[in-house]
């Protein structure tokens, strides 16, 4: 960090100063919440895609997202079952908010950093379980003061077989 500017919510992560928050919210609450402008656009291509199944991975096709929303997604693969997960690609608008490019890292090792993304992975493993769309609202906040929020819908998708291997993510940085 130079001078000047803000610390990146990794960097507070790692100074252990910042504590994460995952919050399930329901679809119907948030109809009409421009937070929720992104997730709600990538639900409906997702749905388009899914003909009332999970979709598989292949028929993904980033031009029916839009060029806006690219740097705006994630794409997480779920190891061991729902273990843990990897990103195979954290947006370049994440990586921004973020502060560091998530891509290849596993979501164990920013549990190692802190503790508190522990309720990410339970939240990541309850839609790999359900196989159904998960909309939530991620809050990092340090000594009661709210930082950084991101609110989004996490999407499960196939690869093939029956199980949920790859999660699809759309955000936007509320806060």
């Amino acid at each position: 960090m130079t001078s000047g500017q803000s610390p990146t919510v990794l960097e507070l992560m790692r100074a252990g100063a910042l504590e994460g928050h995952t919050e399930l919210v329901e679809r119907a609450s948030i109809a009409h919440d421009p937070a929720f402008n992104t997730a709600r656009h990538v639900h409906a291509v997702w749905e388009a895609m899914a003909g009332g199944e999970v979709p598989d991975h292949s028929r993904l096709d980033p031009l029916d997202l839009g060029a806006s929303v690219l740097p705006s997604l994630v794409l997480l693969d779920v190891l061991g079952g729902e273990a843990d997960y990897r990103w195979r690609l954290f947006g370049s608008r994440h990586a921004e908010q973020y502060g560091a490019d998530l891509t290849g890292k596993t979501v164990s090792e920013l549990t190692a950093v802190n503790p508190s993304v522990e309720a990410l992975r339970d939240f990541l493993a309850a839609v790999t379980r359900s196989a159904r769309p998960g909309y939530f609202r991620l809050t990092y906040f340090s000594s009661g003061e709210l930082k950084r929020q991101a609110c989004g819908v996490l999407l499960p998708l196939r690869k093939g077989g029956p199980k949920t291997e790859v999660l699809l993510g759309a955000t936007s940085w509320c806060r």
